[in-house]
């Protein structure tokens, strides 16, 4: 006989489960009936997948997002105008002013080569995140 395996997860064999609406399992051995008034009832419409804000989630977002503007430069890091790019693209709800970017990017530049890799570009998201560059993030 199969088991659950996990919250939510549901195997072949395995008693069915729905979420209660305080969030705690409620195990079914048997689909609940549906009357023919269920069936005129309109389905709630699916939450749209959120934005990862923190974590694996979001490093997985930026590295991502990184890499494919590293490419369409032909490289394995990006130029002024492409992390101007970048940046604007993961802050598109509140994008920093021309001023905050060059002061942004003088900061991550700490090779000074012009052009930033993937290990500057996160120390700058970190310092962002911590609150500690002026007109970027929190």
């Amino acid at each position: 006989v199969c088991s659950l395996v996990g919250f939510g997860s549901l195997v072949l064999g395995a008693p069915l489960v729905h979420a209660h609406a305080k969030g705690e399992p409620v195990v079914m051995l048997e689909a609940p009936e549906t009357s023919e008034a269920d069936a005129d009832e309109p389905k709630p419409k699916a939450r749209p997948k959120k934005k990862p804000t923190s974590g694996a989630g979001r490093f997985r977002t930026i590295r991502k997002k990184f890499k494919a503007k590293a490419a369409e430069e032909g490289s394995d890091d990006v130029s002024k105008a492409g992390f101007e790019s970048l940046v604007h693209e993961l802050m598109a709800d509140d994008p920093p002013s021309r001023a905050d970017l060059d002061a942004a990017f003088a900061v991550a530049d700490e090779d000074k080569s012009g052009r930033i890799n993937f290990k500057e570009f996160m120390a700058l998201h970190k310092l962002i995140e911590a609150g500690e560059v002026k007109g970027l993030g929190h």
